[in-house]
C-alpha cells in the first residue's frame, strides 16, 4: 500500500442508481476490510472544525494512561469512552490502537451486499467539546 485510501461520502450521497451505491460500498468494504482504515472525505464538515478535532484528539491521546482510563468504555452503559491499546479484538487478535467513542450517534450508513447487512459507518455529534 502506497497511500491511505480515501472514501468520498459525497459519492454515496449523490448516488442515483443502485450500481453507483454498490460501487461506493465496494470501495468502503475494500478500505475497511482489506486495508483496515481510510480517510473520510466529502463529508461536508468544515476544515476549521476538522482542525479543532485533530488538535483536541492529539491533546487527549497525549494524556497519561491513568487519566484516560477514568473515562474507560467498559464503565459506560452507553458504549462511549476510552479504549486502550490492545483493548479490542478482531478475528481473535488484539487491535493495536487506542480510541475514544464520544458523542450522540446521529446517523448510521448501513452497508449492504446482496441484500444482506454487512457493516455500518456511524456518525456522532458532539465530538467537539
Amino acid at each position: 500500500m502506497k497511500e491511505i485510501p480515501a472514501i468520498d461520502l459525497s459519492e454515496y450521497k449523490n448516488a442515483s442508481t443502485p450500481e453507483a451505491k454498490a460501487a461506493f460500498y465496494e470501495k468502503l468494504l475494500h478500505a475497511a476490510h482489506e486495508v483496515g482504515f481510510f480517510y473520510l472525505v466529502g463529508h461536508g464538515i468544515s476544515q476549521e472544525l476538522c482542525d479543532k478535532l485533530r488538535a483536541q484528539s492529539k491533546e487527549f491521546f497525549h494524556l497519561p494512561l491513568e487519566v484516560k482510563q477514568k473515562i474507560a468504555l467498559e464503565n459506560s452503559k452507553h458504549f462511549r469512552g476510552y479504549t486502550a491499546v490492545g483493548g479490542e479484538y478482531t478475528l481473535g487478535q488484539k487491535d493495536w490502537r487506542e480510541e475514544i467513542d464520544k458523542g450522540k450517534m446521529f446517523g448510521v450508513l448501513i452497508v449492504e451486499k446482496n441484500d444482506k447487512e454487512i457493516g455500518y459507518l456511524a456518525a456522532y455529534s458532539g465530538q467537539i467539546g
